[in-house]
């Protein structure tokens, strides 16, 4: 069974092209390399008038349409399209024989799923990289989101999905740490239904990387955040904790290396850092 090639439909929350190596690399390249066969069902991460089929990672993709208009409207067209095309979780495990279905980060989409595993008689995988219900419930408080009774209703519906049919009706997990696996085992999810699956980096696309390192040889002490700045990080949070390294280790300085999900967030990390009157230690590198 082990060396039998699987064929698996893989509906996720990431956008198409997807950029995080969980995608790109583990599925989309590693598990193809050991002779499995992933379809995927994607929405368009950029302006998408249409609905359309291509090829990507050796398998086929189905993409879903996506306006990039601002507006409420506009914003739920995109989801009632996003969901459109998971909708053919129906159809395509007639044609295509998959040995199960997996779903990262959808929830309403994954009801559908699960359905759909019971109706064809195959195997239901969930994929939680982080714990967006309870992050949705904790945003309707703030004052800086937009529609705060919808994120609140979005919250406590995927929170009573998740735990209570989702992951209990799950054949398997993936969690992306140990502490969610934690977490989770605590809402009564066996530990051994679950898989730890953390980000990281595909070594082979950096070029002339060091077998080995010794950060310790410079003189100077800088802390390094890479990535996007998305609000649900709260990284204004890792600003005021540097205030009180700065205390201990005044030339101690913070690179942020990327960009915001949108200027707003930018904005609100450097006034944060000109707040505490560290600006001058917070190096933001675009």
């Amino acid at each position: 069974m082990e060396n039998k090639p699987l064929s698996l439909l893989f509906l996720t929350a990431d956008p198409f092209p997807p950029f995080r190596v969980d995608i790109t690399v583990l599925f989309g390249k590693e598990i193809v390399l050991k002779g499995h066969k992933v379809d995927w069902l994607f929405q368009s991460g950029r302006a998408c008038s249409k609905f359309y089929q291509t090829q990507w990672a050796g398998g086929r993709a189905w993409i879903a349409k996506k306006n990039t208009d601002k507006g409420f409207i506009t914003r739920l067209s995109n989801h009632f399209f996003n969901l459109k095309n998971d909708l053919q979780i129906f159809f395509l495990p007639r044609h295509y024989k998959y040995n199960f279905i997996q779903v990262k980060d959808k929830f309403f989409s994954a009801i559908l799923a699960i359905i759909a595993c019971k109706f064809y008689r195959t195997k239901f995988i969930f994929w939680l990289s982080y714990p967006f219900p309870e992050a949705w419930v904790e945003d309707s408080m703030e004052a800086s989101t937009k529609y705060p009774i919808i994120r609140l209703i979005r919250g406590i519906l995927s929170k009573v999905l998740l735990y209570n049919i989702i992951l209990p009706l799950s054949e398997h997990i993936f969690v992306q740490s140990e502490q969610m696996k934690k977490d989770i085992a605590q809402k009564g999810i066996p530990k051994e239904k679950m898989t730890v699956v953390p980000m990281g980096i595909d070594l082979k696309q950096i070029p002339n990387f060091p077998e080995e390192t010794n950060v310790s040889k410079g003189k100077e002490k800088n802390v390094v955040f890479l990535g996007i700045f998305y609000k649900i990080r709260r990284l204004e949070f890792l600003i005021r904790m540097f205030r009180k390294v700065i205390e201990n280790v005044p030339d101690a300085k913070f690179y942020f290396i990327g960009q915001g999900e949108d200027t707003s967030v930018d904005k609100k990390l450097k006034n944060e850092a000109k707040r505490l009157n560290i600006e001058k230690q917070i190096i933001f590198t675009g």
